[in-house]
């Protein structure tokens, strides 16, 4: 069931979704020293057998989202684990616990999906059935580009608070400025606070200084430049911030599945 609704969403779909706007503050760069020294090792690199694979309450989809040349330019700094192109990320809810906390949200009106996939997109803090989350950019093979991450087992006793936390954020609307402690959320910057060992408290996941320079030239990319114009802010250059890629690679996280093959860096 869930391929065929895939092939049927088609990529046009995930542009519309989510917008380059979206996109763009939803995955500002870190520096490419960071990302090697977060690199993870093989055993949490190991995934877990397709036939013996289910999903989780709480475990994080990584998405790569194709939007032409503004995401290739985004990509170039946002290497995510084992160098995957991964410019998203969504909180695995059951339909269950999604109702424990908000009965009446228009997703679980309008899907019996046993699954839903809590996400800041430009529409603001939303729940998503995970066939269209999955529907949203496919690979060559027409798989959804999309790695499952899982909290290691000491870190697990987090899920309850963390689900119950982000499922209190939905309408919370979108930060085009992407800053963070706002009272605005972006993709990465929800999972960042949600996952605090308590409310307030340290993440688990690091905030990082953002840079959105061109490696190679030291300039700022076109795009962040002409982004920011039309917000009427200055490009928050050194600030401290969090991504998608960055969260990939943390190492209280693995990856224990692969829908289909995101884009990588050779």
């Amino acid at each position: 069931m869930i391929r065929r609704n895939l092939r049927s969403a088609g990529r046009g779909g995930a542009i519309r979704l989510c917008t380059i706007a979206t996109l763009l503050v939803c995955v500002a760069g870190f520096s490419c020293e960071r990302q090697r020294n977060g690199a993870v090792d093989s055993e949490r690199r190991q995934q877990i057998a397709p036939s013996d694979f289910e999903l989780a309450l709480g475990d994080l989809l990584f998405q790569d989202l194709d939007c032409g040349p503004t995401c290739d330019a985004i990509e170039a700094v946002t290497q995510g684990v084992d160098g995957y192109h991964l410019s998203h990320i969504g909180l695995v809810v059951d339909r269950l616990t999604a109702a424990e906390h908000s009965a009446t949200h228009d997703a679980l009106a309008r899907s019996d999906a046993d699954w839903f996939v809590l996400e800041a997109l430009s529409a603001g803090v939303i729940l998503t059935s995970l066939d269209d989350f999955l529907g949203r950019s496919q690979d060559a093979s027409g798989n959804p580009k999309v790695m499952v991450g899982r909290l290691l087992p000491a870190h697990q006793p987090l899920i309850p608070g963390a689900v119950a936390r982000g499922l209190s954020y939905l309408g919370t609307r979108y930060d085009d400025y992407f800053e963070i402690g706002d009272d605005a959320l972006y993709c990465s910057e929800m999972i960042y606070l949600i996952f605090a060992t308590a409310p307030g408290g340290r993440s688990i996941f690091d905030l990082a200084p953002m840079t959105f320079r061109a490696p190679e030239s030291g300039e700022f990319f076109r795009a962040w430049v002409q982004y920011y114009q039309r917000l009427g802010r200055p490009i928050p250059e050194g600030k401290l911030g969090i991504n998608p890629a960055a969260i990939s690679r943390a190492p209280v996280l693995r990856g224990v599945y692969a829908y289909g093959q995101p884009d990588r860096s050779e």
